[in-house]
C-alpha cells in the first residue's frame, strides 16, 4: 500500500464552502484523512436491477455477461472533518437515460486511469447508506438526498490475519440486516479510483463525484458472502430483491490508505416519474443544492 497523504498535502488543499444543515454549517467538500475500505461486487440478473430502478432516471448497465453489477462497500471513516464514523453503501451501476453507453467496462478503466470523471456516463445509484453517526445521517440526506439511517455497523479489518468481518444491524431490533466475512487475498495492486454517485433530492437527481486518493489490493479469489439477512428492514428486502443474498461475491477489493473527497453534487435533471424504489425517510430540511 501506498502511504497515506498528509493533511496538508495538495490533494487536500481545495477551495471550500459552507453549506447549512439542520445540525450546523458543514464545510464541502469534506475531507476523508484515513479510511479503510472493503468493496465487494456481485452480478444480478437485469430484470431485477430494472424492477429496482423504475420510476427512476437511470438505467442498469449491461456487461459482456448480460448482468447488472452491484456493490456492496463497508467504509471504517477512522479521521475526517465530520468526525469518526462506519458507513456502508449497496449501489447498482447506472447510466443516465437519455446517455448512450456501449462498453461500460472501459468506462470502469477510464476511472481507473484516472480521466476526467466529468465526462464519464457512468456511476452508482445509492440504494442504502447506513452511517453511526447523527451528523453523518444529517449531511448526507440534507446535502446530497443520500438514503441513509442510523444503525450499528461493526466493522473488523484484521490485516495480520487477512480478514474482514462486517455487518449492519436494524435499527429498531438489532436482527441481523445482513453479515458479511471473508479472507483478503492477495490480489494486484490498482489506483484507487474516483467515484461517481447518483442520488435523489427532492425530485432532482443529483450527480455527485467523490475525488479519491490510494490504492486497492483487487482480487478475483476473495470470496465474501452475504449472509444472516434476519430482518424486514427496506435494506434487507433490497439485497432480496436484487438476489444477492447467500451469493459469493464476483470480485472484493479493498484498501487501508484510502481518502478522498466528497463534493458538492451537480443537478442534472428536474425528474417528472422519480419515486425511490424503496422505502426513506424524508428529511425535513428544505435545504438546496445550487450549482
Amino acid at each position: 500500500m501506498r502511504p497515506k497523504k498528509d493533511k496538508n498535502d495538495v490533494f487536500f488543499q481545495v477551495p471550500r464552502e459552507s453549506f447549512k444543515t439542520s445540525m450546523g454549517n458543514i464545510e464541502l467538500p469534506i475531507l476523508y484523512y484515513d479510511v479503510n475500505l472493503l468493496i465487494a461486487f456481485y452480478f444480478i440478473e437485469q430484470k431485477r436491477a430494472r424492477n429496482i430502478l423504475r420510476n427512476t432516471d437511470l438505467e442498469t448497465l449491461g456487461f459482456y455477461n448480460g448482468k447488472s453489477l452491484v456493490a456492496l462497500a463497508l467504509f471504517e471513516y477512522k479521521d475526517t472533518t465530520v468526525g469518526i464514523y462506519n458507513e456502508v453503501g449497496l449501489a447498482i451501476g447506472v447510466k443516465e437515460k437519455e446517455k448512450k453507453v456501449f462498453f461500460p467496462t472501459l468506462q470502469l478503466f477510464k476511472l481507473l486511469l484516472k480521466t476526467n470523471s466529468q465526462n464519464i456516463p457512468i456511476g452508482f445509484y445509492i440504494l442504502h447508506l447506513p452511517v453511526t453517526t447523527k451528523k453523518a445521517n444529517v449531511a448526507g440526506r440534507e446535502i446530497w438526498g443520500y438514503p441513509k439511517f442510523i444503525t450499528e455497523i461493526p466493522l473488523k479489518f484484521d490485516l495480520q490475519n487477512s480478514y474482514f468481518n462486517g455487518s449492519v444491524k436494524d435499527p429498531d431490533n438489532k436482527k441481523s440486516i445482513f453479515e458479511i466475512d471473508g479472507k483478503l487475498k492477495k490480489g494486484i495492486s490498482i489506483p484507487a479510483f474516483d467515484l461517481i454517485t447518483y442520488t435523489y433530492f427532492e425530485n432532482q437527481l443529483i450527480r455527485t463525484i467523490i475525488d479519491v486518493s490510494g490504492n486497492f489490493n483487487f482480487s478475483f479469489n476473495s470470496s465474501f458472502r452475504l449472509k444472516n439477512v434476519e430482518s424486514k428492514h427496506p435494506m434487507a428486502e433490497t439485497i432480496k430483491a436484487l438476489g444477492i443474498e447467500n451469493q459469493d461475491s464476483y470480485a472484493v477489493m479493498f484498501s487501508t490508505n484510502w481518502q478522498s473527497r466528497l463534493n458538492k453534487g451537480n443537478i442534472i435533471l428536474e425528474s417528472k416519474v422519480y419515486r425511490h424504489p424503496i422505502k426513506v425517510i424524508k428529511s425535513k430540511s428544505k435545504a438546496k443544492i445550487k450549482r
